[in-house]
């Protein structure tokens, strides 16, 4: 019986012992199964159903004060298969109030029915895969694990136990970090006891050379059959070939296809007929008919990266022996280019599955072997037979596991049927998008697309295998916590040099490349442009789009002032080489005129090509890569950051636009100074480069404090105080200034400064409400004044949660509408009451913050368990409980109570008034201001100091601590409009007031699990303007 199901609820101690005479003894619960020392160092655990599931270790990282890690006696568990190798591998655990804390796994059997893993970015599924690993290494068991983001095989390294370190096979091409590295000949054939195996061995490898070839810009029947033929006729070779220095390489392919000649003299060394009468074709081919593919493979030859694997001609793994003696093969890919990933992915796939077949057919006893695929859009393609591979894979104890973040990503890559057609298991985290989510749930008959969408992160839904032969129902699992390091990073580095001192070799440098070519010279590749030879060009392989309509954006206002500006190619090509640091780029025109297509206008002019951004390609500059299916915003949003991005380049900064990642924790754009003393090694040093940031750029030194910037372009989000006192907190701990970009509200609010205003009354004390609101810019409190004068904070996104799957909720009262029946948060001296904005009932009280963030589930009136196995909502009110069906049953009665924004928590420090600004972007058709205006505690002033800049406004902007009554009075066509503050009610879940200069009504903002989702601000609209043309912040209903 595992451990994870012992009846103890008390499994691990917060004690500690002080007896000196133990000082030096490990405690037992400190120690692995095999006698191994957890690096961590409790402070503490986290109970779920009376079980201890997670300890608290101080943190490397400074974005945090605590890790957790899997508690002791979920290590246990997971070391279970080290007394047991076949002991199921644990997927999670369940606490109910029946059985309390339950885990749960796949049978060990059962893992060789496949693996599927999808979730959203930030979900869990990382932690999930290292766990499984884990598990094995204690196993014994041998597996290949495909490491594409390079963030988390190291951390693999930490924690698998010392026992298995010899039998780690590091491979990590590319990397100048260690001496040595794995070779590995993608047209190495291995020693075959037979002409069936040698001939899988080369229909293997022909397959992994039309995968990593294909290029649906190159790409055809053509150079599939010229792949086909070429590959074939070398592996042979090289499989007959007496010593390694006689075998061909990928590089080959490149020199042999060069020029007629030389696939003349190819096609006379091939001796099997039936192959050479096709390679006696492509030899009498015309150049431009094999250009295609010497297209594709010359980027390869030119890269020295990519050069340095193509060219090896002898492997230093032995794959059969891998198989064999159940090594554990690291493949981490750490370079940004997707074909370096997929070539060495597939090259080492494809030999172990090579290896794999192989000892099945020869009758030998069938060990289990395991893969492990993170992100496998990035290595699988249609060109693989990936069906076959899957569905043979089961009876050759071949178990894969293949982790993705959405299906979409592996309809794309052409074999998300398959997966889906061979893979039985699926562990599903929570995506984002209904489409995604749609054939996921598909497998969990009875539950919904939105049970997925609003699954928590660190939980999966899943169906286990039954001794019967059928499958559990419907599982929601938590996942468990990551299993502890064994040792320290720096030791891991030793782990990995000794693996490469027993399976790698020093690189090839461009000398012994060149001096082994079968044929032809490196020089050529290196000096020579097939392209320039047949008046063509080819796009460089390691430049974005992106990369490319960003340098010329900011060519063009670093030329002409205006990023729409007409700016020559030759321009944007040295921005590019300023902004990406890559200088290989042989055929830059080529992408500027004919791969960005409708993205830039082009055209001749006195001898140059010029180029301008067209509305399409703005657009697509600025709507903004939101990871993971997000949005990129509306209309007003690009506008906003459109604007951003060309101010800021205009003060000098290196202005970049992140793709942000699934926690939103990313801001929208970031701006970097282009001098950072910071980097300096000593003081004087940061002092000189200092002195030199001012000098040449005095501007952007005052406005930045000589920090960088964080962008928030603030459109919908400024409707939410929520969100943007979160926008600050991020800034802060990045270490930027947080600046946030507003547009012009003179049209629609007939005030300049209105969302500027807005959003430092988000910040600053206010008091009064309405047109009688006053700001006091010598406070900052982050919440509204309340009718008592103390603080009401402002309610997030999200409900209260005791305890994990347990909600607090305080009853509804009759006859008001969800928008007048909410509630606030509010202080009353040194506690924090919970009461109803208008009926003032009380419904808790907590001693300070602590005591709201450790509240229990029984200080509210009522809470509620949702049990996905049987979707049932049952509620604990008045010592009594009762289950329903659905929400709607128990929705007139009960309303949840939504967590509130507490800023001394939600700060690792309170901000100060230089960790921000405001920054608004005047409309073209504005007669008062022309150029971006800083909005400081009620002032307005230039942001560029020019001469023509300093412009009077037409209006007196408000002063600090002046009633907001001087105002101008709206116009009749937004009546009410001017009014950004609301009573405290509004920030709380409160009825807005009748009279329409103080209306604020409240709309939904994030859900929390088990509640039907609703569509936020950003995503849902291309305005932020409100349905009513009502000043709103957005709160929890």
């Amino acid at each position: 019986m595992s451990l994870f199901n012992r009846s103890s609820s008390n499994d691990e101690s917060d004690e500690t012992t002080d007896d000196a005479a133990q000082e030096d003894e490990v405690p037992e619960e400190m120690l692995s199964v095999t006698g191994e020392q957890y690096q961590i160092d409790p402070q503490g655990h986290i109970r779920e159903g009376g079980t201890y599931v997670g300890t608290k270790t101080p943190s490397d990282s400074p974005d945090r004060e605590y890790d957790i890690v899997a508690s002791e006696r979920i290590r246990e568990g997971l070391e279970d298969n080290y007394e047991d190798p076949h002991s199921p591998i644990w997927a999670g655990y369940d606490v109910s109030a029946q059985q309390g804390y339950t885990a749960t796994g796949f049978p060990f059997k059962d893992m060789f029915q496949h693996l599927w893993v999808v979730g959203t970015t930030g979900a869990g599924k990382t932690t999930q895969l290292l766990n499984q690993m884990v598990q094995l290494a204690y196993g014994g068991h041998g597996f290949v694990y495909f490491d594409p983001k390079a963030e988390d095989s190291r951390e693999l390294l930490r924690m698998l136990p010392e026992h298995r370190l010899d039998d780690v096979v590091w491979i990590e091409p590319g990397s100048d970090e260690f001496e040595k590295t794995v070779a590995i000949n993608f047209l190495d054939v291995p020693e075959c006891d037979s002409d069936a195996e040698r001939e899988r061995a080369i229909e293997d490898r022909l397959e992994v050379l039309k995968a990593i070839f294909d290029n649906d810009e190159y790409w055809g029947i053509n150079m599939e059959s010229i792949t086909e033929s070429m590959g074939r006729a070398m592996l042979r070779h090289n499989a007959e070939a007496d010593h390694p220095q006689d075998y061909y390489s990928i590089i080959d392919f490149y020199f042999v296809l060069l020029n007629q000649q030389r696939r003349e003299a190819f096609a006379q060394e091939v001796d099997d007929p039936f192959v050479a009468e096709f390679v006696n074709e492509i030899s009498e081919m015309e150049d431009d008919d094999v250009r295609p593919l010497l297209k594709r493979i010359k980027s390869w030859v030119e890269n020295g990266i990519i050069r340095r694997i193509a060219a090896c001609r002898s492997s230093t793994i032995d794959f059969e022996e891998i198989i064999n003696d159940n090594k554990i093969v690291i493949v981490r890919t750490p370079v940004s280019n997707d074909d370096i990933k997929q070539m060495i992915s597939l090259g080492t796939m494809r030999p172990i599955w090579t290896a794999v077949q192989n000892k099945s057919f020869e009758g030998k006893e069938r060990e289990p072997f395991f893969a492990i695929f993170d992100e496998a859009d990035k290595v699988l393609n249609e060109n693989l037979d990936v069906e076959d591979m899957l569905a043979r894979a089961r009876s050759m104890k071949l178990s894969v596991t293949l982790a993705c973040q959405y299906p979409e990503q592996l309809r794309k890559a052409g074999v998300l049927k398959a997966v889906q057609n061979n893979c039985n298991n699926l562990q599903a985290f929570r995506v984002n998008d209904d489409d995604d989510a749609r054939p996921l749930m598909k497998r969990f008959r009875g539950y919904e697309v939105e049970d997925l969408l609003e699954t928590e992160n660190y939980n999966i839904w899943t169906r286990v295998p039954l001794d019967g032969g059928g499958k559990s129902d419907p599982l929601k699992l938590n996942t468990f916590p990551p299993y502890p390091p064994l040792r320290s990073a720096d030791e891991v580095d030793e782990v990995i040099r000794e693996s490469l001192e027993q399976y790698g070799r020093t690189p090839l440098s461009d000398e012994e490349i060149q001096q082994s070519l079968q044929f032809g010279g490196l020089e050529e590749a290196l000096e020579t442009s097939v392209e320039a030879e047949q008046d063509d060009e080819s796009a460089p392989d390691e430049l974005s789009d992106r990369d490319v309509l960003e340098a010329l954006f900011v060519a063009a206002i670093k030329e002409t002032g205006d990023g729409m500006g007409r700016v020559s190619v030759r321009e944007i090509e040295a921005e590019c080489k300023r902004r990406t640091n890559y200088d290989n780029y042989p055929a830059f025109t080529n992408l500027v005129v004919e791969t960005l297509g409708e993205l830039v206008e082009t055209e001749r002019s006195g001898g140059e090509v010029m180029a301008s951004l067209t509305d399409r390609g703005h657009t697509k500059l600025f709507e903004q890569d939101t990871g993971a299916g997000g949005s990129g915003g509306g209309e007003d949003h690009r506008w906003v950051l459109s604007e951003s991005f060309e101010a800021f380049t205009r003060l000098g900064c290196r202005v970049d636009l992140p793709s942000q990642d699934e926690g939103g924790e990313l801001p929208d754009g970031v701006a970097d100074l282009p001098i950072d003393p910071t980097t300096e090694p000593t003081l004087p040093k940061i002092e000189e480069k200092r002195e030199e940031l001012i000098s040449e750029y005095p501007e952007l030194y005052e406005f930045s404090d000589g920090q960088h910037i964080s962008i928030e372009a603030e459109t919908t989000t400024i409707q939410r105080p929520m969100q943007t006192l979160t926008n600050l907190r991020k800034a802060i701990e990045a270490d930027r200034k947080c600046i946030f970009t507003t547009k012009d509200a003179t049209a629609s609010k007939d005030m300049f400064e209105f969302w500027a205003r807005r959003g430092e009354r988000i910040i600053y004390h206010t008091t009064g409400s309405g047109r009688g609101t006053e700001t006091d810019y010598s406070e900052m409190t982050f919440a509204s004044e309340g009718t008592r004068g103390s603080r009401v904070f402002f309610n997030k996104g999200e409900a209260v949660q005791p305890e994990a799957n347990r909600y607090a909720l305080r009853p509804a009262v009759e006859g008001l509408n969800k928008d007048s029946d909410k509630v606030q948060w509010r202080e009353d001296g040194e506690e924090i009451v919970l009461s109803h904005a208008n009926t003032e009932e009380e419904y808790a009280r907590f001693t300070g913050i602590e005591g709201v963030q450790n509240a229990d589930k029984t200080a509210f009136p009522a809470y509620y368990h949702y049990d996905p196995g049987e979707r049932t909502y049952t509620i604990y009110a008045n010592g009594s409980e009762r289950t329903y069906e659905s929400q709607d049953e128990w929705s007139d009665d009960w309303k949840k109570v939504p967590m509130p924004f507490l800023p001394e928590a939600e700060f690792g420090r309170l901000p100060t008034e230089d960790d921000f600004e405001f920054v608004i972007f005047p409309d073209d058709d504005d007669d008062t201001y022309d150029e971006p205006q800083c909005y400081e505690k009620g002032e307005l002033r230039p942001l560029f100091e020019t001469d023509t800049d300093n412009q009077e406004p037409e209006h007196e902007t408000e002063p600090a601590a002046v009633s907001a009554e001087s105002a101008p009075a709206p116009s009749s066509g937004a009546s009410g409009e001017a009014s950004d503050t609301a009573p405290p009610e509004e920030q709380a879940d409160s009825e807005p007031p009748a009279d329409e200069e103080e209306s604020a009504a409240a709309s939904s903002g994030d859900t929390p699990a088990e509640t039907a989702s609703t569509e936020s601000e950003e995503t849902k609209g291309e305005s932020d303007d409100d349905d009513d043309d009502s000043d709103r912040f957005d709160v929890l209903t």
